[in-house]
Parts: C-alpha cells; structure tokens; sequence
C-alpha cells in the first residue's frame, strides 16, 4: 500500500480506493483492539507481579557459588524493586494513554543516548509518553526477566534439587509457580513491547488517518470517521501535526 492515501480523481480505480479503505479500518480496529489489550495486560501484569512478591525467595542450585549468589542478589534486586517500580509507571501510562489519548511519537530518530536519558526520567515522571521509549524498555526488561527464568529452569529438569528445598517439600510447589510465571510475565512484556511498536508505527502514520478522517467526514460517514479520530492523540502535535489540525 502507497504511504499517502489516494483522493478521488478521474484516474482513481474504485475497486482500488475501496480495497484501501479496507486496509485503512482494519489498520484502525487493530489498533483498538490492541491499545485495549494493553490495558489488560498491564492491569493483570501489576497483579501478578505482588502475587510473585509474595513468592518465596528459591536459591537455584546453580547458585551455590560466591559469584552465583552475587549474580543472583543483583536479579532479585531487579525484580523486587526495579521491575514492580516499571510494572507501575507502565500501568499508569497505559490508563492515561489509552484513557486521555495522549502518546506521543518522536518524527525525529532518537539515538540510544536520548532513549536511555528518557528511560531514567520515566522513574522520576518527568517525560513524555514516547510509545519508542516503552516499546525498547519493554523489550529489554523482558529478555533480562528470561534470563531469570532461565537460571531457575534447570532445577525443574534436574533429579537433584537446591539443599533446602529437600528439607522443606513445601517449597518445590512454589519454586515450579514462580518459575513459570516468570516465564509468562516475559512473555507478556514481549507482548506489550509488540504492542508499543505497532502504537507507534500508527502514531508515526498520522497523517495519512487523519486525512482518511477528513474523507469520510466529507462522505458524511461520521461513524466511522469518528472511530478512526478515536486512535488519534487529542493533542495532534503529539504526532508531529501542526496546531492548524486541531479542530479535525
């Protein structure tokens, strides 16, 4: 599909402004569709996430080691404050986001640098909604999440099990909870990185929506016109579009 939508002329193919029409609704309703999945998610991850808090603490057997048990104090300070600290600004984002419509998206091609400096003022709430921001963060959180999964998965396979758990036969059903819903909370945060990057392909797509809006408007289709306005950012310059398009 062209990047520019195509206005009716004499040259115009029907068939052909109708099937983009189609891919332009079905753009719409996925990003419906995912801006409200992200919601959800971020709702059940923040419950999930003091439901593994409350979790014992389980020492891998692979930790045994001076250094194992430095790298395992340095990811278990990372999931009990840094990760709930992100699981938090993530949820209040997403609900004033989705809710006030209020995502921005950068024209301008951040370097890591920028991203980085914009990832620490998150904890002190100080910048901007940057669906690019959320969608690196995200991802990056995620793989070092997998990476304390995969320091648990041995014992799950292995006959032997970490000393004390074969003193206290109660903790082996925790360790296989907690193991697994790390899994799940890295795989959900590689869902919400998907979810961001598709947020801000559309964000980054403004211009075309907002003069499929004004097309359908001209129709006097307002239904519709009104739905794709929905995943529009109430404050336009958000997305790069000038004041002159504020009353769209």
């Amino acid at each position: 599909m062209n990047e520019n939508l195509i206005t009716d002329n004499n040259n115009d193919n029907i068939n052909n402004t109708i099937a983009r029409e189609k891919i332009l609704f079905k753009e719409v309703k996925k990003m419906t569709f995912i801006k409200y999945l992200n919601l959800f998610i971020s709702i059940f991850r923040f419950f999930l996430m003091f439901y593994l808090l409350t979790l014992l603490p389980i020492i891998p057997s692979a930790y045994e080691s001076n250094i194992g048990i430095i790298i395992y104090i340095i990811l278990l300070l990372f999931n009990i404050l840094i990760l709930p600290t992100f699981t938090i600004i993530v949820l209040i984002i997403v609900i004033a986001g989705v809710l006030g419509r209020s995502f921005v998206v950068n024209k301008k091609k951040d370097s890591i640098l920028d991203i980085l400096k914009c990832f620490c003022c998150y904890f002190c709430g100080s910048c901007p909604k940057n669906v690019e921001t959320f969608k690196i963060s995200t991802i990056i959180f995620g793989i070092i999440n997998l990476i304390w999964f995969f320091h648990f998965l041995p014992d799950l396979f292995q006959k032997r099990e970490p000393n004390y758990i074969r003193f206290f036969p109660y903790i082996t059903k925790q360790y296989i909870i907690k193991t697994l819903l790390i899994f799940l909370d890295s795989v959900l945060l590689f869902l919400q990185s998907y979810f961001f990057y598709y947020h801000e392909y559309f964000l980054r797509r403004g211009e075309i929506y907002i003069e499929f809006y004004k097309r359908l408007i001209i129709k006097n289709r307002n239904k519709e016109a009104e739905l794709v306005r929905n995943e529009l950012p109430n404050n336009l310059e958000n997305i790069g579009l000038g004041t002159e398009l504020q009353n769209v």
